[in-house]
């Protein structure tokens, strides 16, 4: 588990006690460990976590909370959207999500500058260098097979997509 005392130090502290509390330093079982940092970097046609595979599914549980750090790392401008079953322009280039994961989601943006909650979010449009965090707890409606993708024209068809799992 990744450490958190230096931007998140009342989230470490509350799972150190709970560690303490049941004579324990870590959870329980495998299971029980995961890391609620999940960083998704966008390069030019691409999106990746570091130390994964490029375009490796990128898998979450549904009802713990999240932190996404959403980094645009590539030369151009990108958007993020989460969805399923892709929507065509007329001609076929690809448009947007038919089904919207984050859309009823409530969803905490963040980033050096500010921060807001909203009650859904359809896509982040984001120029080079931009990061953005959210802090997200996924519903248990949402398990199941999703993408995360890019409709900027050309770059969802040059693969600029990668499976999202909620569990």
């Amino acid at each position: 588990m990744r450490a958190l005392s230096v931007r998140y130090p009342a989230i470490a502290a509350c799972a150190l006690c709970a560690a303490l509390a049941v004579g324990q330093a870590g959870p329980a079982d495998a299971e029980e460990e995961y890391d609620p940092i999940v960083v998704i970097s966008m390069g030019d046609h691409f999106f990746e976590v570091p130390g994964a595979e490029r375009g490796a599914p990128i898998t979450v549980k549904a009802g713990r909370p999240y932190f996404l750090q959403i980094r645009n790392d590539g030369k151009q401008e990108h958007n993020v959207e989460w969805g399923r079953g892709v929507l065509t322009k007329e001609g076929g280039a690809p448009e947007l999500y038919a089904t919207q994961l984050m859309g009823h989601v409530p969803v905490k943006l963040m980033n050096k500058f500010w921060d807001a909650s909203v009650d859904g979010l359809r896509d982040l449009n984001m120029k080079p260098g931009q990061e953005v965090e959210l802090e997200v707890i996924f519903p248990e409606s949402a398990r199941g097979d999703w993408e995360i993708g890019c409709f900027r024209p050309g770059h969802y068809d040059a693969g600029m997509r990668v499976p999202f799992i909620v569990e």
